[in-house]
């Protein structure tokens, strides 16, 4: 199962991100979260889970790092101007890379929800599946 973390601080950007991408995504238990993805039926597939809150973001991956949480890779969607959440995305690859994590980084802005369509939503994920490749490769 490959597994990538979406951290905004806003639902609004993750479940537009998530609903384009496969048409539903369903809320964590607690109401914290979302999640969707593709099961292969073999223990296989892609798992996205959505989290965040504002000013929380770089914290809020650190704990599920620090715990062990198996994240192939982590995006940050942002709104323009959203320089507080820019440098927390920041502090979180500093952070990866001080403690030896390779687990990609991608930050990517978008404005208003009409700009998160399908074909957006498929170009994000893409590069975040290509920096996921690049640091393989560099690992092996």
């Amino acid at each position: 199962m490959i597994r990538y973390l979406v951290l905004s601080p806003t639902a609004e950007k993750r479940g537009a991100f998530m609903e384009e991408l496969f048409g539903s995504y369903e809320l964590s238990p607690n109401g914290k979260g979302e999640k969707t993805g593709l099961s292969l039926g073999t223990g296989d597939g892609l798992e996205i889970i959505g989290a965040g809150e504002p000013s929380r973001l770089c914290s809020t991956a650190q704990a599920l790092v620090t715990k062990n949480v198996r994240i192939n890779g982590i995006l940050f969607l942002l709104s323009p101007g959203d320089e507080g959440s820019w440098n927390e995305s920041q502090r979180l690859s500093k952070w990866l890379q001080e403690t030896g994590k390779n687990i990609p980084v991608k930050t990517w802005v978008i404005g208003k929800r009409k700009e998160m369509d399908k074909a957006t939503s498929r170009r994000i994920l893409l590069a975040l599946i290509e920096e996921h490749e690049r640091l393989l490769a560099a690992v092996n």
